[in-house]
């Protein structure tokens, strides 16, 4: 699903969801079939409804865990630039040389804790055979976005976590990196 108040994106979008047609086999384009399934919109619309307070939730989640995970050495937090809201669909931390442990030995104890984490994405895009020799892929050295993809866990900061879930998620990062 795609909203947008830019008319002329709104009919591109349109014109791109129906395989490239405006009008049936008038083909403008090449396109595909990004049509939503009536149930797919049963689920979607009611969801416009609540996503401003969800984005609240996930926002008000990530800044209890900027809070808790402050100063933890070697683990960087998600910045915000100035001027810009973030959702946080993800709440993606760095998990760097300076920690006691490495991402891997990270997300194994925060498992054995029953807390699920992510790495999204662990390898930069070159990497992966289908993009390798893809013409729109410069395969060039990307030292900081190799580091950034081997560093990388993404933490729970969904809208049904609680202040008890998110203190926990804080207490076993915090136990495990504290020296």
């Amino acid at each position: 699903m795609i909203t947008t108040d830019d008319d002329r994106l709104a009919d591109t979008l349109r014109v791109l969801r129906n395989e490239g047609m405006r009008a049936r086999y008038e083909y403008e384009r090449a396109g595909h079939n990004y049509r939503m399934t009536d149930v797919q919109a049963a689920i979607a619309i009611p969801q416009l409804a609540r996503l401003a307070e969800s984005n609240g939730r996930r926002r008000a989640n990530a800044a209890r865990l900027d809070q808790g995970l402050a100063g933890i050495p070697g683990l960087l937090t998600p910045v915000v630039a100035p001027g810009r809201t973030h959702v946080f669909h993800q709440y993606t931390v760095r998990v760097t040389a300076g920690c006691r442990l490495n991402r891997g030995q990270l997300a194994r104890h925060l498992a054995e804790h029953g807390i699920e984490t992510g790495v999204y994405y662990p390898r930069v895009v070159h990497d992966y055979d289908c993009y390798r020799s893809h013409p729109r892929v410069l395969a060039t050295p990307v030292p900081e976005a190799e580091l950034v993809a081997r560093e990388v866990l993404s933490l729970p900061v969904h809208p049904a976590l609680s202040v008890t879930d998110l203190d926990r998620v804080v207490e076993v990062v915090r136990g495990a990196l504290a020296e």
